[in-house]
């Protein structure tokens, strides 16, 4: 028995699309094969769009060919989706079926009216397991309809009144998409901020945002479309704390002048549209902001328009869909307002706007050019030479990138923006930066073998070392002096007060934000010590927010140049380093650090070099013995340092034992040009 196929055509928005994907999962649950030739289908169902005109005309175009083909061969045509009463009655002799999006249940039974079909028990509509069209985007409704009734609108005459989702339900949806591997989650309704509110003891939008963004990581959260009115405080604040939300709001306004908003019964006013925005932008500086405009809207003058034109400078949106406003019978702009805004004024302030938006969307992309940022591509071409890989920035901005190896669809890459294009830039595959890193016992010699890297590859050097990060505190740290920098830029000494905490996260976060510096300067970075966990939090890049370290990707290569020295040869430099310090002057220094924050718990003073020495000023020891016991725990911390590196081996990093300055120079060479 030949398996009967079917092929759907969409017009609209991402709602039509998600009503598609159900309505497919139907079709093939009552034995049908989807096809992408619409000439192999026995079913054709359209997924249509009385909201938009060209929609709706482009389905009116497809309908003669159809009846032609039933002439020569059996034929079903379906319509569904977002069409008014006066369109259902027009096309009621042209479709054999048409079916409420939401009675898709019904399916079965309706076609059985047409001819014998499987008989089965479905679920309601937003229960039914949608057939995706994609395996990393999904759509995910989580209401549909709506009460707003904005007299240009006919989405609640063809959607209905709004009708939310069971959270419960949305929320095992996501969790199945997110276990799939899906990459990027988008919450779909009319007016996604008014969730909740006609379900009792349903939670409300906000908070069904932030229990989805805690149900995975590295995936990408969206939602449309919000309504200016509903757009709450405490939603703003969810959606600044969210780690997974995209740096994108859809926030439709339609209209700058309050005489047309009024006409529109958008009810809210120009002044709280703009206060929404500075609040959104206070709490989000990055997020990129699009809209809806409508122009030539019924009684809008040349004075409206500029309002309007105002707003949208004011504003400077980086996106945003224009239209000339068309009358849509059955709406209540259609019955209560003319339409006197001639077609040639309309054309005139639509290309007015885009002009102004091609202009505000290039100034906003140039501040950008030069970061790095995460693409989630789209499509992949075959070019001359290689391939060009198009996909988006989580703030819905394309990205074009151009490699010899096609880049992989649906998956995630860095990329640098290296040139802005009209709506979108020109791109490079992200390549991480390179560092150097020298470690090893104390007294063994890395700030000399640090200094001489730096001059050699044009470098700039970070302190790893736990105790130098502390103002005043010089001598017994050993802190480099000005003389032994040599001239080569020296960072993470003498950053805090001995009396400030300071913790590992915040020397991590300060370290790279100083690699990143370096970096734009076209530098190389070079970081040189011995506090083995300092190290770590870099090349293993440790989480550190909010507990317990977890080892991910670092975000740099890295190359690791170790001194081990001989261990005689190392004590016998300990033990005369420590002389040295003492003779420099080191006692003074603990003296006048514990006058003035005498508190020798603080983590400052509770290095060695400090602990000792407080002990014999708190008269417990006398000076000879403190001398020794500096000696001692220096040289019992040097053993400590070198098991800690020889950990790092075992955790696969490479370390370049005891490689003298030229070999260092060839080795680091070779690691910069590769």
């Amino acid at each position: 028995m030949k398996t009967k196929k079917f092929h759907l055509i969409i017009f609209g928005c991402q709602m039509n699309y998600s009503d598609a994907e159900r309505l497919a999962a139907v079709l093939k649950q009552l034995g049908y094969q989807e096809t992408d030739d619409e000439s192999q289908a026995d079913l054709i169902g359209v997924i249509a769009c009385s909201v938009r005109q060209a929609a709706a005309d482009r389905m009116y175009g497809k309908l003669r060919n159809w009846q032609l083909v039933k002439e020569k061969r059996p034929l079903i045509t379906l319509l569904s989706g977002c069409v008014l009463d006066r369109d259902k009655k027009k096309l009621q002799d042209k479709f054999d079926l048409f079916i409420d999006i939401k009675q898709l249940h019904n399916l079965a039974d309706d076609l059985q009216n047409i001819k014998p079909q499987q008989k089965l028990a479905l679920p309601d509509f937003f229960d039914i397991q949608p057939d995706y069209q994609s395996n990393y985007r999904a759509y995910v409704p989580i209401m549909t309809g709506c009460n707003k009734f904005c007299s240009y609108c006919v989405v609640p005459y063809t959607r209905g009144r709004e009708t939310s989702r069971p959270a419960k339900h949305i929320i095992k949806e996501v969790e199945g998409l997110l276990q799939q591997g899906y990459k990027e989650i988008v919450l779909l309704g009319q007016n996604v901020n008014s969730y909740g509110r006609d379900i009792k003891g349903e939670i409300n939008f906000p908070d069904l945002l932030k229990k989805i963004d805690t149900l995975g990581d590295n995936f990408w959260l969206k939602f449309l479309t919000s309504h200016p009115y509903d757009m709450s405080d405490k939603l703003i604040k969810v959606m600044s704390e969210c780690k997974n939300l995209n740096d994108y709001l859809h926030l439709p306004v339609q209209a700058g002048s309050n005489k047309i908003l009024k006409k529109m019964n958008r009810h809210y006013t120009v002044a709280h549209y703009k206060k929404l925005i500075k609040k959104i932008r206070q709490a989000m500086p990055d997020i990129t902001i699009s809209t809806d405009i409508i122009v030539g809207f019924c009684s809008e003058t040349k004075k409206d328009f500029q309002a309007t034109a105002k707003l949208f400078t004011d504003i400077k949106y980086n996106m945003a869909y224009i239209s000339q406003y068309s009358a849509r019978t059955g709406t209540a702009a259609t019955k209560l307002y003319k339409d006197d805004v001639t077609k040639a004024e309309k054309k005139l302030r639509w290309q007015k706007l885009d002009s102004l938006l091609s202009k505000q969307s290039a100034a906003f992309n140039k501040k950008l050019l030069g970061q790095t940022r995460e693409v989630l591509i789209d499509v992949v071409k075959k070019t001359e030479g290689g391939y060009l890989n198009i996909g988006k920035l989580s703030n819905y901005i394309a990205a074009h990138t151009k490699t010899k190896q096609p880049l992989k669809v649906g998956e995630f890459y860095k990329v640098k923006l290296i040139k802005t294009m009209h709506w979108g830039y020109k791109a490079e595959l992200y390549k991480k930066p390179k560092i150097a890193v020298v470690l090893g016992p104390t007294a063994a010699g890395k700030s000399d073998l640090a200094v001489e890297l730096a001059k050699k590859f044009n470098g700039e050097i970070l302190s790893s070392d736990s105790r130098q990060i502390y103002k005043g505190m010089d001598i017994a740290s050993n802190k480099i002096t000005k003389q032994e920098m040599q001239g080569i830029p020296h960072h993470l000494l003498d950053i805090v007060r001995p009396n400030q905490e300071f913790n590992l996260y915040n020397w991590q976060q300060t370290a790279f934000k100083t690699i990143e510096k370096i970096v734009i300067k076209g530098k190389l970075p070079i970081i040189a010590g011995g506090t083995g966990l300092y190290i770590c939090s870099i090349i293993q890049n440790y989480d550190l927010h909010p507990t317990n370290p977890q080892l991910r990707e670092c975000p740099y290569d890295f190359i690791v140049f170790g001194i081990d020295p001989n261990r005689e040869k190392l004590y016998k430099k300990i033990n005369t380093r420590v002389e040295r310090m003492v003779d420099d002057g080191s006692i003074d220094e603990v003296k006048k650090i514990y006058k003035k924050y005498p508190n020798k718990k603080l983590p400052a003073l509770s290095g060695i070099g400090y602990r000792e020495i407080i002990e014999y000023l708190d008269k417990k020891i006398n000076l000879e013995k403190a001398i020794d016991k500096i000696k001692q725990n220096t040289r019992h911390y040097a053993k400590r340092q070198l098991t800690w590196f020889r950990r790092m081996e075992k955790q696969g990093v490479k370390i370049h034992w005891n490689k003298g300055p030229a070999t260092a120079n060839k080795l680091l060479k070779q690691f910069l040009n590769k």
